[in-house]
């Protein structure tokens, strides 16, 4: 819900007239302008930071995701039966199958509902590129930055569904995985800014959106998987 809220906030920021909101497309400026002013003095870099933001789109970055979940399925499948062979009368257990597609329809429902988010988001706000966009057939619908929510909706969840399954439950397995999920969102982030493809506000509200997406994910298969101890 908190996530949600801030994300509102942002539209304002972006959409809202008034002191704060100024102030807010001010600061949201400086960062953005910022690292456009490094760009231009590090060149060499920009291929790099291309492709850093390629790892946000849906061609490089939802297999990551579809293969993360059909493993956990596969897993969780195997888990259940094992279970359902050893306890055969415990009735309140979910079957192989049904454990298996409900993180499958999870992740399903809920890239539908960010992918349709980011598309309401973008036709409501209108917001307008930053002046070093390099696509001129382009000018509106740049909040919230698709490739940033795509980028924590595949890297993110391809953690965030085994571990919530209780499939990963060694702590520093847990650790490195997320570190490494975290790393490759904020690249993402900064090489869609650096690249001038978005305004720094547009992966801020990303984040946010995507990030209430993986919590609501994390609850649902939270709620359903086994404890540690079964």
């Amino acid at each position: 819900m908190a996530l949600l809220v801030l994300l509102a906030a942002c539209a304002w920021l972006v959409l809202g007239e008034g002191p704060l909101p100024n102030h807010g497309r001010a600061f949201d400026s400086s960062v953005t302008e910022s690292a456009l002013r490094l760009a231009d003095d590090n060149p060499g870099l920009t291929p790099l930071a291309e492709f850093l933001a390629d790892l946000g789109s849906p061609l490089v970055a939802g297999p990551v995701l579809a293969l993360a979940v059909l493993l956990t399925a596969h897993a969780t499948q195997r888990r259940s039966d094992r279970k359902g062979n050893a306890l055969p009368r415990v009735t309140d257990t979910p079957s192989g199958m049904a454990s298996a597609l409900l993180p499958v329809v999870t992740v399903a429902i809920a890239s539908v509902v960010v992918v349709s988010s980011v598309a309401v988001l973008k036709a409501a706000l209108g917001r307008r590129p930053p002046p070093e966009f390099p696509f001129a057939e382009a000018d509106s619908g740049f909040f919230p930055s698709g490739h940033a929510a795509t980028a924590l909706l595949c890297w993110g969840g391809a953690v965030v569904v085994p571990v919530a399954c209780r499939l990963l439950t060694r702590r520093c397995v847990v650790v490195v995985l997320v570190s490494a999920a975290g790393s490759v969102n904020v690249a993402v982030g900064a090489a869609l800014v650096w690249c001038g493809y978005h305004w720094a506000l547009d992966v801020l509200g990303a984040w946010l959106l995507t990030g209430a997406v993986l919590c609501v994910i994390a609850a649902v298969l939270l709620r359903r998987a086994p404890s540690p101890d079964d």
